[in-house]
């Protein structure tokens, strides 16, 4: 079932100072790489400059590198179930204070615009502490891989 997120709970809140304070941006080291990306190793973080301060910018450290838009997920509890927050925090080793979550936003074609997806099923997590990330898959079915951003499955 699909609802809409209020504005309490969305994974961006259109603040302008919170993203330096929420994740310093900098460099970011991925071990393991990404789905399809295995040698996508080390990055940089940065606020997407020009559309706002919360959505944030992954791009290679080699210029001819992928780039990535991310949301930040402010509160993943308000979002996953106490059961994939669990798996999360398993999967990632870390405890919740030193984690941040960011999701994957895809942008596809629709009308004669763009519409925003955002990857539910495999969240991005960094180690606020090592400065490392890695993507996550969720064991959880339900979470979709593209969901509109502003919206979310219960």
């Amino acid at each position: 079932m699909q609802t809409e997120l209020s504005s309490a709970s969305a994974p961006v809140k259109p603040r302008s100072s919170v993203a330096a304070a929420w994740l310093e941006c900098g460099p970011i080291h991925l071990p393991y790489g990404l789905p399809g990306f295995a040698d996508l190793r080390d990055c940089h973080l940065e606020p997407l400059g020009g559309f706002s301060e919360d959505f944030f910018l992954l791009r290679a450290r080699k210029p001819e590198g992928p780039r990535f838009i991310l949301a930040p997920l402010r509160d993943p509890g308000q979002l996953f179930s106490s059961e994939t927050m669990g798996a999360l925090l398993m999967a990632c080793g870390l405890p919740e204070a030193a984690l941040r979550v960011l999701l994957v936003v895809t942008l596809v074609p629709a009308g004669h615009g763009l519409e925003a997806l955002v990857n539910l099923r495999a969240p991005l997590v960094v180690d606020v502490r090592s400065r490392t990330a890695r993507q996550i898959v969720l064991p959880d079915p339900k979470l979709p891989l593209r969901c509109p951003l502003g919206r979310r499955t219960t």
